[in-house]
């Protein structure tokens, strides 16, 4: 973790977070040395000269990324009808993790396999397994036939050679490709983008009996991250993986964030906001108490999609009771310094509503029809009262639930997480479902924002209220779901 930003930094300060030996020196912590990363965090450190507590104010060791990068797998020998080949077919080359045009690692490609060996068995041999499993290398080719591709790094096989026989004179076969080399490590780095090229393969060329591709490199690398298990209702932490798949031969571009992600998988999948609602118990009808802000993280989402927000009619006694005003939403920057999208609900902003009705579901449970399914019913949100779609409004009209208005527009300033952090506007609306008269308990409805550009750790932020009911038996994690399409 970062130092402070403020206040009394000390030598031992220094050695808990860079590490190093004793007597502890400050010639120890310039910054590109063994112990002070050269990265953004840490520009106010000298690289060298005259060097001073206070140059350390938010200098951090960085953060922790595990990485595994294996080199693309060499290509199969050739085989051939008479004779002995020559020279060997390519080698694969290698995978590397790149920042700011410096290579941080790689993991240099496997050697080719001999072309045409004069073995008299005219099999191929097979291709070397990586470290990513026991069958990434190619087969060997039989007699008179082409040897297999490797995959994740490993080598081709070698092609089949000619048998002897009595009528004419044996072929040699190619030898197996040898596998890409795997490194595996931890690095202390900061925040930015990077890029993974993966490996290409090497290849076979001439002879009668051609060797097989060598398998591409793969790449990934994580960084611990928590998010909310549907199942426990507990955080857990994981690995958040960039560039998971097995390498294709091609550059992919992905982000290492400054903190860890807190969400949930979203991605066409319903997710609750947990333990971050609250319920306002002051029994008052359309209550002028401010609105509380929680927050998901999206764990998942890369690419352009829409928000889907669904509401569920959860409450045991009148239905009238679990009316929940909305009256902004943000998308903020993973760091959660930044608003990327504010939709302030006075206006539509964009937003649709789904027109086909309400949908049943069942306690304690998520929507039962996946976002992506609900298609082709879905129209602009206007003003009114709708149990079944969502609306805009400055009030419900109903008891012990609602509020007398919306919020000021939060514009570019995040909202403040917490219970009731955000003062009410009585002459603003808020985006809400009417539930009075719907039948039966816990359906659902829906709503959606305008597409836009997701990344992984984007902050989904909203402000809200659920209930006014002092005797209610509201479950706070299980009125609001969350997705993206």
């Amino acid at each position: 973790m970062a130092l402070q930003t403020s206040g009394l930094i000390t030598l031992q300060d220094l050695q808990d977070e860079f590490g190093g030996s004793d007597p502890i020196k400050m010639s120890q912590f310039y910054r590109g040395g063994t112990l002070v990363p050269d990265f953004s965090l840490n520009n106010s450190v000298p690289t060298s000269g005259n060097i001073k507590l206070s140059d350390f104010y938010g200098a951090s060791k960085g953060i922790e990324v595990s990485y595994t990068l294996i080199g693309a797998g060499g290509g199969g020998g050739y085989g051939v009808d008479n004779g002995a080949g020559t020279g060997s077919a390519g080698a694969g080359s290698k995978t590397t993790l790149v920042k700011d045009s410096v290579t941080l690692v790689d993991a240099p490609g496997g050697a080719g396999g001999v072309n045409g060996r004069d073995n008299g068995t005219g099999t191929g041999g097979n291709g070397a397994d990586s470290t990513f499993s026991t069958s990434t290398g190619g087969a060997g080719g039989g007699a008179n036939a082409a040897g297999g591709a490797g995959s994740q790094g490993g080598g081709g096989g070698g092609g089949g050679g000619d048998a002897p026989s009595r009528y004419d004179r044996s072929g040699g076969a190619g030898g197996g490709g040898a596998a890409g080399t795997t490194r595996t490590g931890v690095f202390f780095t900061g925040p930015g983008s990077y890029t993974l090229n993966t490996g290409t393969g090497g290849t076979s060329s001439g002879g009668n009996y051609a060797g097989g591709k060598g398998g591409n490199g793969y790449a990934k690398i994580t960084q611990p991250a928590t998010r909310r298990d549907e199942g426990t209702n507990t955080n857990l932490t994981i690995d958040t993986i960039f560039n998971p798949t097995s390498g294709n031969g091609v550059s992919t571009t992905g982000i290492i964030y400054n903190q860890p992600i807190i969400g949930a998988p979203l991605t066409n999948t319903w997710s609750r906001f947990w333990d971050y609602m609250y319920v306002n118990r002051t029994d008052e009808n359309d209550t002028n108490n401010p609105y509380s802000v929680t927050e998901m993280g999206n764990y998942d989402k890369q690419g352009n999609g829409r928000l889907y927000i669904a509401h569920k009619n959860d409450y045991t006694g009148s239905t009238f009771y679990n009316d929940t005003p909305i009256a902004a939403i943000q998308i903020l920057d993973q760091p959660g310094t930044s608003v990327l999208h504010n939709w302030w609900f006075n206006t539509a902003n964009s937003w649709q509503t789904y027109t086909a009705g309400y949908q049943a579901g069942s306690s304690t449970a998520k929507p039962g029809t996946a976002p992506g399914s609900l298609s082709n019913n879905w129209a602009t949100v206007g003003t009114g009262y709708s149990t079944t779609r969502f609306q805009l409004r400055s009030s419900t009209s109903s008891s012990r639930t609602g509020a007398t208005g919306g919020i000021n527009n939060p514009g570019t300033t995040p909202m403040t997480l917490g219970q009731e952090t955000v003062g009410q506007n009585s002459s603003t609306n808020f985006l809400f479902r009417e539930v009075s008269g719907t039948n039966p308990r816990y359906s659902f409805n829906y709503c959606r924002s305008p597409v836009i550009n997701w990344q992984p750790g984007y902050r989904i932020r909203m402000a809200y209220i659920i209930g006014n009911r002092s005797a209610s038996t509201y479950d706070a994690d299980d009125t609001l779901f969350a997705a993206i399409v």
